[in-house]
């Protein structure tokens, strides 16, 4: 039996939430911390030989909108805050890649927009149209606390940016905001740290969604202050301590009465400021979602856009006057879409990395892109990557060599490990359906369902084989003499069509067979496509369920149903993609989950009439019902599989009843050997594909995100014994909609495995398992 067994995970796969406040980049510590649906994922994006995700947070209830940073010298660590969308703000204690829940404060009734920091002073914006002002503090314990000093309610405004700087040559502070109108509004605050509206500037036209202070010089000097807004312009405005006397307020002109070509002024503590329109930046296409001046002292502007690209602006030297000195990212929208025709993207934000030298930016779908400054030109390094919607599928390659997945963000993609380090190889295809299930048919070879109803199948292109085998070292996939070059989606189309030889291609598409890293975010979305090989009909619904048999000559498939009629099993044959007839009728409704035994001989089904089917393979492509249980459990049956051969025929089930239950047939009779509770309904189950040390392992994902690993003794199948659990704490934010063990490679050891998790949590783990005998 099994004395003892350990799991670690070794790699995080999602995407950041699409915000322009969903990232912040510590440049003290490296470490870039960034929403993950309810999640935060910590990354070291300058660390080469681990730029994934080291590690995902748990703690909110509600997708993460706003993450900041905030340094503070009386603390030998740093903290981090994130809003959520229940208005929860998230208090944490940041220690390199680690991080420490402090506490959760719920004092905004609507979803947290934006958080900004100075010191120890913190705000935060609501969707309730509130901004609060906070202060960190130290307490009695060894962990700091946060405290509320102010509510600023706002009138017919939402702020989505705010900014905190001191004002020239004093040690009062200004609160500057923008959001749902075209005026900029400025409050300063007291030496009691409360905050009161001074002025009000129009200059946009519409909504602003970036603000950011800098001194142009040192604290003395003059403060100027970069806004972005949704009309495409960057203003850069200058606030100016004025010498004289103040004057009464009579005196002032009134608040939002003119616009920004003419100085406005407001007095503070006997002191007269001036704010005035400095420079008007023109240069982008879309939407303006963030401004930031570089953490250095010459001055440079880095802004983000909706039109998928990064600005930076500096002032010439010998005019002054601001001007465009790099642009990374696509130069223009995609297709011609763009925000104001409904298109939702771009890069969200961008951010700077430790002295200027590096930047980030996260784009339309959460995918990551990182610059370096190498030889006076931006270099694009490798960096994190996932799904940005709920993971519907995995599948591991026949010999464990590279993982599939797919999702309801309308992407399959292919991971791979260099060494030890987990990477995203290809994005095979990027469709317009969701995208349910997944299945390798070969090593060259697999097969996907969508919402469309078709089954497509994809062959592997020649350029990706040389990138698999230049980076991961991953040989013999395929024929390379069979294989297309390439793949690319016509406008308006949903096929990946081959590109071969005989066609002129541009000469991007051939630079993956060169390349010996792994691809960056820009040749995962445009050349690492897979061209579709065959189209298979016949289903009247939504695709669910998807399966090939061991011996690759079989695909096996169910659609969403709600009558006999539809819940059939479609089998296909892969040789011609042929529909072999007649489909199969066992079910009532939905079948949610299709299993061939390993050896083929068997063919397994689960569905939400609460049912299981096995089938017998009596002809070379024909199965046959051999074994029925009617309400086999209590409530829908989501999941299920077979133990390895050694084990006999023995399958387990899963269902929202809260159990898996282990089932056993001969030739005549099937007999339930064991049945075992769990807290949560399960959503996923699988063996190890092997016998260990005389005992079958079983993985078990649950509805809430925990996932549990069970053993037993293949001399006994009554008694289970729980090997691990993971809780809630180290499980999945989401439901676990598949978990897979890695097949068995030449390098495994006996006592070593490999477990995949998908969840709707949006991400995608591998953990590494080890057993001790």
């Amino acid at each position: 039996m099994i004395s003892s067994f350990k799991l670690s995970t070794t790699f995080y796969a999602c995407a950041a939430n699409r915000n322009p406040d969903a990232a912040d980049w510590n440049v003290g510590t490296g470490i870039l911390a960034f929403a993950a649906n309810k999640s935060i994922a910590l990354t070291k994006p300058l660390d080469q030989k681990l730029p994934g995700i080291r590690k995902l947070n748990k703690g909110h209830s509600a997708t993460i909108k706003a993450v900041k940073f905030v340094q503070l010298k009386d603390l030998p660590y740093d903290i981090l805050l994130t809003g959520a969308t229940d208005g929860v703000l998230g208090f944490w204690k940041s220690s390199d890649d680690h991080l420490e829940n402090i506490s959760f404060i719920k004092e905004h009734d609507a979803s947290i927009i934006t958080i900004t920091a100075f010191g120890s002073l913190v705000g935060t914006a609501g969707a309730d149209s509130t901004v609060r002002l906070w202060k960190i503090s130290d307490s009695c314990s060894n962990l700091p606390e946060i405290t509320l000093l102010q509510t600023i309610k706002l009138e017919n405004l939402n702020a989505l940016t705010l900014s905190i700087s001191p004002l020239p040559d004093s040690s009062s502070l200004l609160l500057a905001m923008g959001g749902s109108s075209n005026s900029i509004q400025l409050y300063a605050s007291s030496p009691t740290i409360h905050f009161t509206r001074k002025i009000g500037v129009k200059g946009h036209m519409d909504w602003i969604r970036g603000l950011d202070f800098k001194f142009e010089k040192d604290e003395r000097g003059d403060l100027l202050l970069a806004s972005g807004s949704q009309d495409r312009y960057i203003r850069i405005w200058r606030i100016k301590q004025e010498q004289g006397s103040v004057k009464s307020p009579l005196e002032l002109p009134s608040p939002d009465s003119i616009f920004s070509s003419k100085a406005q002024y407001f007095s503070l503590d006997n002191s007269r400021y001036s704010f005035t329109f400095e420079a008007l930046l023109t240069g982008h296409d879309d939407w303006v979602f963030t401004v930031s001046w570089r953490p250095s002292p010459k001055l440079c502007l880095l802004t983000a856009s909706a039109d998928s690209s990064l600005i930076f602006w500096s002032p010439d030297i010998q005019t002054g006057i601001w001007v465009c000195t790099s642009r990374l990212g696509e130069v223009s929208a995609s297709k011609g879409s763009t925000t104001a025709t409904g298109s939702a993207g771009g890069l969200w934000g961008g951010l700077w990395g430790l002295d200027g030298m590096s930047v980030a930016s996260w784009g339309r779908g959460g995918c990551w892109h990182v610059w370096v400054r190498r030889d006076d030109r931006w270099v694009s390094i490798v960096t994190s990557s996932g799904h940005f919607k709920q993971v519907k599928g995995v599948s591991w390659e026949g010999k464990g060599r590279y993982l599939l997945t797919t999702s309801l963000d309308q992407t399959s993609r292919l991971w791979a490990s260099k060494g030890e380090i987990w990477y995203e190889m290809s994005r095979p295809q990027i469709h317009g359906y969701d995208i349910n299930c997944i299945s390798c048919i070969s090593a060259g070879r697999f097969a996907s369902g969508a919402d469309e109803k078709v089954i497509r199948v994809f062959d592997l292109p020649r350029c990706v084989a040389h990138l698999l085998k230049n980076v991961c070292s991953i040989t013999d996939l395929a024929s390379e003499t069979a294989l297309p070059d390439s793949a690319s989606v016509p406008v308006l189309g949903l096929s990946n069509k081959a590109v071969s030889d005989s066609k002129p291609t541009e000469q991007s598409q051939h630079l993956l067979e060169s390349l010996n890293t792994p691809p960056i975010e820009g040749y995962l979305q445009k050349h690492t496509l897979w061209p579709e090989r065959e189209k298979m009909y016949g289903h009247g619904y939504e695709l669910i369920a998807l399966s090939v048999s061991h011996d690759h000559k079989i695909i096996a498939s169910a659609c969403k149903a709600t009558a006999s009629d539809f819940a059939v099993l479609r089998l296909y044959n892969t040789s011609d993609f042929k529909e072999i007839l007649p489909p199969i009728a066992s079910h009532s409704l939905t079948v949610s989950r299709i299993r061939f035994s390993r050896d083929d001989r068997f063919l397994l089904s689960v569905g939400r009439d609460r049912q299981w089917t096995v089938y017998d393979r009596v002809e070379e492509e024909r199965y046959v019902e051999k074994f029925v249980q009617t309400k086999a459990h209590t409530r829908i049956i989501w999941d299920c599989a077979w133990a390895p051969i050694g084990a006999g025929r023995v399958f387990a089930t899963g269902s929202r009843d809260k159990m898996i239950k282990i089932w056993q047939f001969g030739e005549s009779d099937v007999k339930l050997t064991a049945g075992v509770s769990f807290p949560e309904a399960v959503t996923a189950v699988d063996f190890v594909p092997a016998v260990v040390n005389h005992c079958i392992i079983l993985a078990v994902g649950l509805e809430d995100g925990q996932f549990f690993i069970l053993g037993c003794n293949i001399t006994d199948l009554s008694k289970w014994e729980p090997l691990w659990k993971s809780g809630i704490a180290n499980g999945h934010e989401g439901t676990v909609t598949q978990v897979e063990w890695r097949p068995k490679t030449d390098h495994t050891e006996p006592s070593k495995w490999q477990l995949a998790t998908a969840s709707d949590d949006f991400s995608l783990r591998i953990h590494n398992c080890s057993f001790n005998f």
